[in-house]
C-alpha cells in the first residue's frame, strides 16, 4: 500500500460515504475504526491489507476523525480471529465481492494470465498487478499471497509449454529430427 498520501488523496480515497458510515452503526471503539480502515483499504486496493501495519498512520488518523474514534485505538483492533473474518465477510458482501475459489484461480492463471498477459508481459511484478486488477474487475477478493505466487508460477509454466509446442509445430519434420540428433550424446564405447 502507498505510504505517502496528500490531503486531497486522503479526501478522495479515504473519506467514508454515507452508506459506508451506516455499516458502522453498531460498532464502537477499536472495532469501529478497524472495520472502517478495512473497508476503505479494500475499496482503494481491491484487497485487504495483509498486516495491521500495512496501513499508514496518516490514513488511520484521517479515518479515525471521520468515525469519532481516537486513532491510538487502532492497534487494539484484533487482526485475527472471528471478528475480523466477520468484518471481511460484511465488506465483501457490501461491495459485491466474493472470495476466490479454486475455479477462479485456475481461470485466472491457466486461462487469463497465460493467454492475455504473458504474451505481452513477463516481469513478475507486472503480472502480479495485472492479476490483482483482474480480480478487482471480476469482483473477486484475491487469494492469499502464497496462492497468488503459485498461480503466477502455474501461468508461466502453462504459457511456456504452449509457446514451445507452437514453435515445435512450425518446424518441419527434417528440422525436428536434426534437433533431436543434437540432443543425443555419444557413449564412451562409441569413441
Amino acid at each position: 500500500m502507498k505510504r505517502q498520501w496528500t490531503r486531497d488523496e486522503l479526501a478522495d480515497h479515504w473519506t467514508l460515504a454515507p452508506k459506508e458510515l451506516e455499516l458502522l452503526a453498531n460498532k464502537t471503539g477499536a472495532t469501529r475504526l478497524g472495520f472502517a480502515v478495512l473497508l476503505k483499504a479494500f475499496r482503494v486496493e481491491g484487497r485487504f491489507p495483509r498486516q495491521k501495519h500495512d496501513v499508514p498512520g496518516v490514513v488511520i488518523v484521517h479515518v479515525a476523525n471521520q468515525v469519532n474514534v481516537a486513532a491510538d485505538l487502532y492497534p487494539s483492533y484484533e487482526w485475527s480471529g472471528r471478528t475480523i473474518e466477520y468484518h471481511r465477510a460484511q465488506i465483501r458482501e457490501f461491495l459485491g465481492f466474493h472470495e476466490a475459489t479454486v475455479l477462479d484461480g485456475n481461470e485466472l492463471a491457466v486461462t487469463w494470465l497465460a493467454d492475455q498477459v504473458l504474451p505481452q508481459e513477463h516481469r513478475e511484478e507486472h503480472v502480479r498487478e495485472a492479476l490483482f486488477e483482474r480480480c478487482r474487475a471480476l469482483r473477486i477478493e484475491p487469494p492469499s499471497v502464497g496462492r497468488v505466487d503459485r498461480l503466477i508460477r502455474s501461468a508461466f509454466h502453462s504459457f511456456e509449454e504452449r509457446w514451445c509446442a507452437s514453435v515445435l509445430e512450425q518446424l518441419g519434420g527434417a528440422t525436428q529430427r536434426a534437433l533431436d540428433e543434437l540432443l543425443v550424446t555419444s557413449s564412451a564405447d562409441d569413441c
